[in-house]
């Protein structure tokens, strides 16, 4: 794990508490400095999932074995299809 901002420096975000986050290492260099991606199924651009503005469990879950994240929602499926370490 690591501090993650959630706008990156680089897009305006600040080094302040309301814009950092815990942030698995992996996922967080896919990021990169992304805070949009484009929807699946419309390809427009929609925001990443925000952790101080959303609800994990709400676009969310643990697989039955704990070892996958499974996306609830269309998003949810974006953020992890965008973010998810290629190795």
């Amino acid at each position: 794990m690591e501090i993650d901002h959630l706008i990156r420096e680089v897009l305006g975000g600040h080094s302040e508490e309301q814009n950092l986050w815990l942030a698995y290492s992996a996922c967080n260099e896919a990021k990169g400095s992304r805070i949009m991606a484009p929807d699946l199924a419309s390809g427009e651009m929609v925001r990443l999932f925000d952790p101080r503005h959303q609800c994990w469990n709400e676009h969310f879950a643990w697989s039955k074995e704990g070892d996958l994240i499974i996306g609830l929602d269309d998003k949810a499926v974006r953020n992890i299809d965008d973010l998810s370490p290629s190795d």
